[in-house]
C-alpha cells in the first residue's frame, strides 16, 4: 500500500526524529527488496544443495510471494482500524525471525513453510509504511517521500543480485537469508521508539471481510500449484479437474462477495471501464514478465552459458540496473511523450530483449545476453511506471489509496503466477534434473528457447494493449475537442 490519503498531522518531536522515522521506513523497504532478488540469484545453488527439480526450487520465492500478496490488503484494512506501529514492529520481529529459521531448515518443505511465513511479515511491513510516512510527516512532502520510498526498493533490486551470487559462490547460500537478520532487528529498536503510537479509534466501516480474504488467498494458491504442477498433475487428471473446480469456485464466490459488499476488498466496480481493466491486465503482465525473468535468468546463465554464481549475479545487476535508471527517467521522458506511448514504447523494448536472449543461445560470448538484460530491465522500469500513472490516471480521487493498494495486489499476482508459468516451462522444456550441473547436457533450443518465446508473445500483447489504450485516449482527445469547438460556435 502506497502513501494513502490521510490527514496532515505533523510530526511534533522535529526535523531529525521524522527524518529517522522515514529512513526506518525506507530501510524496511530495502530489505524486503533485496530478500526478493538476492534468494533469485541463489535459487541454483539451493536446487542443487537440496537435490531438487528447478521446479520444485522455484516455491522458495513462490511461498513468499504468495503470503504476501495474499495477506498484504488484510493487513492494510486492518491499520486503517487499529495501530500502524504495532503492525509495523509486529511485522519487523516476524520478518527477521524466519529470515533466521530459513537459513537453517534441513529439507526444502521446511524451508518453503518459514518463508510463507516471512512472506506475512512483510506484507505487514509493506501494508503500513506509506501510512506511517503518510500520518507523521508532513504532508507537503508526500511526493518527495515517496520518492525515496521507491529508491530504497530500486537499491535493494539493484544490490541483491551480485550480492546474492558473492554469497553463493564464496560463502553459503544460508547466508542469503542471514544477511536480513541484524538489519531487522536494529530497524525494530528504532522503529520502537521513533514512531509514535497511535490510540486505537472505534472502527468506521472498514471491517476486515475474513471469508473474502480466505477465498482470495486459496484461490490464488490453487491457481499457483496448477501453473507450477500442470506437467505433474497431467498424470492424475482427476486431481487436476478437481483443484481447478476449487480455484474456479473460490475465485467466483470471492468477486459475488466483493459485488455485494460496502467495503470491498478491491475496488472491482472499477473494472467496469474497458481502459481500467485493460490497465490492470497489462499491470499483471508486467509484473509476470519482471519476476519471471529474475527467476529465469539466474537459471540460464549458471547452466545455459555456464557461468558461476558471482559472475551471474554481476551480470544481472545490468538488469536491475536498467530497471532503476528508466524507471528513474520517467519524469523527463514524460514531459515529451504521453503514459500510454511510454508504455508501447517500453513493450517493444521488452519484445527486442527477449528476441536478443534468444539469440545469444547461439552467440558465442556474453555480449548479447548483456545487452538483452539492459533492454529487459529498462522495459519493465518504465513500463511498470508509466502503467501506475495510467491507472492512477483512471481512477477517481475518492479510490486513490484503494487503487494503490489494488496495484501492489495485482503486481503480486502477477509475480507468483510469472514464476510459476516460467518455472513450468522450465520444468517440461528445458529439463527435471536434480543436479544443476547436469542441466548443461539438456541444454537446446528446443529447451531455453520456449521460455524466450514465451516472454516474445507476452510482449507482443502488451504492445497490442497498450496500443489500444493510447487509441482510447486519443478518441477522448478528439470528443472533447469536437465538444468544445460546438460550444465555441453556440
Amino acid at each position: 500500500m502506497g502513501i494513502l490519503p490521510g490527514n496532515n498531522n505533523k510530526n511534533p518531536s522535529g526535523d531529525f526524529r521524522q527524518k529517522i522515522m522515514l529512513a526506518t521506513v525506507c530501510f524496511s523497504m530495502l530489505m524486503i527488496s533485496l530478500n526478493s532478488t538476492i534468494v533469485c540469484v541463489a535459487l541454483p545453488t539451493i536446487a542443487e544443495s537440496y537435490h531438487v527439480f528447478a521446479d520444485d526450487a522455484s516455491w522458495v520465492v513462490l511461498a513468499y510471494l504468495l503470503s504476501l500478496t495474499g495477506t498484504l490488503i488484510i493487513f492494510g484494512r486492518l491499520a486503517d482500524v487499529s495501530s500502524p506501529k504495532r503492525i509495523f514492529i509486529t511485522g519487523l520481529g516476524i520478518f527477521g525471525f524466519f529470515s533466521f529459521m530459513s537459513a537453517f531448515m534441513p529439507n526444502l518443505e521446511l524451508l518453503v513453510a518459514v518463508r510463507f511465513c516471512q512472506g506475512i511479515g512483510a506484507a505487514m511491513l509493506v501494508s503500513v509504511g506509506g501510512i506511517i510516512v503518510n500520518r507523521f510527516l508532513p504532508q507537503e512532502s508526500a511526493g518527495k517521500n515517496l520518492g525515496l520510498m521507491t529508491c530504497a526498493i530500486a537499491v535493494g533490486y539493484v544490490v541483491g543480485p551480485p550480492l546474492g551470487g558473492f554469497i553463493s559462490n564464496f560463502l553459503s547460500w544460508n547466508w542469503v537469508f542471514l544477511i536480513s537478520v541484524p538489519l531487522a532487528v536494529i530497524i525494530l529498536l528504532i522503529a520502537s521508539f521513533i514512531i509514535p503510537e497511535i490510540k486505537k479509534q472505534k472502527e468506521e466501516g472498514l471491517p476486515i471481510d475474513l471469508p473474502a480474504s480466505a477465498l482470495f488467498f486459496a484461490g490464488m494458491i490453487l491457481s499457483v500449484v496448477l501453473l507450477s504442477y500442470a506437467d505433474h498433475l497431467i498424470r492424475t487428471p482427476l486431481l487436476m479437474v478437481l483443484i481447478l473446480a476449487i480455484a474456479a469456485a473460490c475465485w467466483v464466490i470471492f468477486i459475488r462477495r466483493e459485488k455485494r459488499s460496502n467495503c470491498p476488498l478491491l475496488p472491482l466496480h472499477l473494472l467496469g471501464s474497458s481502459g481500467f481493466a485493460l490497465a490492470i491486465l497489462v499491470c499483471l503482465g508486467n509484473a509476470q514478465m519482471d519476476a519471471g525473468s529474475v527467476y529465469l535468468y539466474p537459471f540460464y546463465l549458471e547452466t545455459g552459458k555456464d557461468l558461476s554464481a558471482w559472475n551471474s549475479g554481476l551480470l544481472i545487476l545490468i538488469f536491475a540496473a536498467g530497471m532503476g535508471v528508466f524507471g528513474f527517467l520517467y519524469g523527463k521522458i514524460s514531459s515529451k511523450r504521453s503514459s500510454e506511448q511510454i508504455s508501447i514504447i517500453a513493450s517493444v523494448i521488452l519484445l527486442l530483449s527477449f528476441a536478443g536472449a534468444l539469440i545469444s543461445m547461439f552467440s558465442p560470448g556474453l555480449f548479447m545476453i548483456a545487452v538483452a538484460l539492459f533492454l529487459g530491465g529498462s522495459a519493465i522500469g518504465m513500463l511498470t511506471t508509466a502503467n501506475n500513472h495510467i491507472i492512477t490516471a483512471k481512477t477517481p480521487p475518492e479510490s486513490q489509496g484503494v487503487v494503490w493498494s489494488m496495484i501492489m495486489t495485482i503486481s503480486g499476482l502477477g509475480s507468483v503466477t510469472g514464476i510459476a508459468v516460467f518455472g513450468l516451462l522450465f520444468s517440461i522444456f528445458v529439463g527435471n534434473t536434480q543436479n544443476t550441473s547436469e542441466l548443461t547436457q539438456e541444454i537446446n533450443p528446443g529447451g531455453f528457447s520456449v521460455l524466450f518465446v514465451y516472454g516474445m508473445i507476452i510482449s507482443i500483447l502488451l504492445i497490442i494493449a497498450n496500443y489500444i489504450l493510447a487509441g482510447e485516449k486519443d478518441d477522448k482527445k478528439e470528443v472533447n475537442n469536437k465538444f468544445v469547438k460546438e460550444e465555441l460556435n453556440t
